[in-house]
């Protein structure tokens, strides 16, 4: 059975990286926000384009932050893998934030701002989670 500082500090260890985990996300935002308008404005890209360019860039630099500095002590699986796993989470996120978005929104008549709030919390923590149990499981 294990002991009462055992768990807390595997309870610290998740605070933790969950804090680093939400300061990570919120780079990637102004990434991705940073390159959409640069494209759509600067360049004249069209609009559902850039918006995939920007949210793949954000995605690689919120890997790489991750893999190095919220789960930089564990042994890593090869990056090649843990990328595709990462990506992989990451659009079931997104997909997961556009439903809940539009069923707060558009069904349930929520003001936009509070539906994304809401979709955005409910899928940092889902994005997390599962991250944390597939894509950066610790390596045999």
């Amino acid at each position: 059975m294990p002991r009462i500082t055992e768990l807390v500090e595997n309870h610290r260890k998740l605070l933790e990286r969950f804090v680093k985990w939400s300061v990570v996300g919120a780079i990637g935002a102004v990434v991705d926000y940073t390159i959409l308008i640069a494209l759509v404005e600067r360049v004249g890209l069209y609009a559902l384009i850039a918006q995939a360019i920007s949210f793949t860039c954000a995605v690689v630099n919120n890997y790489i932050l991750n893999r190095t500095w919220t789960f930089g002590d564990i042994k890593h699986k090869g990056p090649a893998v843990q990328f595709t796993q990462f990506f992989i989470v990451s659009v079931a996120g997104l997909g997961t934030r556009s439903a809940i978005f539009y069923l707060l929104f558009r069904r349930w008549g929520l003001w936009y701002i509070y539906a994304t709030a809401i979709a955005i919390i409910v899928v940092l923590i889902w994005n997390f989670f599962a991250n944390l149990v597939w894509t950066f499981r610790e390596a045999e």
